[in-house]
């Protein structure tokens, strides 16, 4: 069994940081929208469904995206530490 902590990688901590801030900027904006507009959230895009609600699910969407760009942040991190690991095994000619 493997023991050794996987190995941190700047680049995919930084994108997950900076992916969270666009994710809170996002959420923050509704918030502050639902609190300084509440008669314009009543408003309704699409018949039966007002703003705030429509809104609202754009934010879950968006959090799957986000979910979606990190999983493949972490991945392609993943990717260049096993490649590198690799390099550092082979025989050098």
């Amino acid at each position: 069994m493997n023991t050794t902590p996987p190995k941190h990688n700047p680049s995919a901590t930084l994108g997950g940081t900076i992916l969270f801030c666009i994710y809170l900027a996002a959420y923050g904006l509704f918030v502050l929208a639902n609190a300084w507009f509440p008669d314009a959230m009543t408003a309704q895009p699409i018949p039966g469904i007002n703003l705030a609600v429509f809104l609202g699910i754009g934010l879950i969407f968006l959090t799957f995206a986000i979910a979606a760009i990190y999983v493949w942040l972490r991945f392609e991190a993943k990717t260049e530490i096993s490649s590198s690991r690799e390099d550092k095994r082979a025989p050098k000619s």
